[in-house]
């Protein structure tokens, strides 16, 4: 009883709060059916999303059956349950619930947009309040998160620039420049996936990182983390770097980061491949 009436609450305040929607008369025998949301996202790799159906009303003493229908922009990459297109809200409860499950097939392809609706349930009015207007359907966006990188093209040579960041006490002072070091690093594919690269320090250049450190690309943010990414860093033999901000470009094979390095201010680098 207490979500049936919280509910009718949220409803009457969200009414209220639209200037440019009129609060209807609900009357005390106003039914009505309405998902929860009229948009959500979920990523590919999510398990299960939940798609809540509403039904408001003082009372459901024998539980109703509501039936839903869907399209989408792609026909597969997703499962909806129930299959049957039927959702049971059963005797005293006021929600149920449409269960999508996306496709982790690690492919790259588009987001995929469901549109959920609610039909053929004649006996009920429709969207908030009735009113046939809002949370009739509901959008679920499926957001792809395998995003192509040509990984090979981040094989080789990379430049080091790299400096204290404006604003801390050791603004402008760079780590080879105080120690009279030069930095290059060599980048090599990675055994662990299509999507890691292995830094070594260039024949001839002092130490920048710790050879064997490995970066990974998080494509579809266009970011990256060092090794296993619970672990810092550590720059010129000097200080552990405890970055971020990471970005990549796949245009100019540049890698940045910013952060702090140990207790000497905020740093930040830039890795060019040559």
């Amino acid at each position: 009883m207490k979500t049936k009436y919280l509910f009718l609450l949220f409803i009457t305040v969200l009414l209220s709060s639209c200037e440019d929607v009129e609060t209807p008369d609900l009357g005390l025998n106003s039914d009505w059916l309405q998902f929860e949301n009229g948009s959500d996202t979920m990523t590919e790799g999510d398990g299960p999303q939940l798609v809540p159906v509403l039904y408001a009303s003082t009372t459901n003493p024998d539980g109703i059956d509501v039936s839903f229908t869907y399209t989408s922009t792609v026909p597969d990459g997703f499962t909806v349950e129930p299959a049957n297109g039927i959702v049971n809200i059963p005797a005293g409860e006021f929600e149920a619930y449409i269960t999508v499950t996306a496709d982790d097939d690690g492919t790259p392809t588009d987001d995929i947009v469901i549109t959920f609706s609610i039909e053929g349930n004649t006996d009920y009015s429709l969207g908030i309040a009735g009113q046939g207007v809002y949370n009739v359907t509901s959008d679920l966006r499926i957001i792809e998160d395998d995003c192509p990188i040509e990984i090979e093209e981040f094989v080789g040579s990379y430049s080091v620039t790299e400096t204290f960041s404006v604003g801390g006490t050791n603004e402008g002072i760079t780590l080879a420049g105080n120690f009279g070091e030069s930095y290059q690093l060599d980048a090599t594919l990675s055994t662990d996936g299509a999507t890691t690269i292995v830094f070594n320090n260039s024949l001839g250049f002092d130490t920048y990182l710790t050879n064997g450190t490995t970066v990974t690309f998080i494509t579809c943010t266009k970011e990256f983390i060092f090794d296993d990414g619970s672990t810092l860093p550590n720059l010129a033999l000097f200080a552990d770097f405890d970055y971020t901000t990471t970005a990549y470009s796949d245009s100019s094979k540049t890698l940045a980061s910013t952060g702090e390095l140990g207790t000497f201010g905020p740093y930040e680098l830039t890795f060019t491949k040559l």
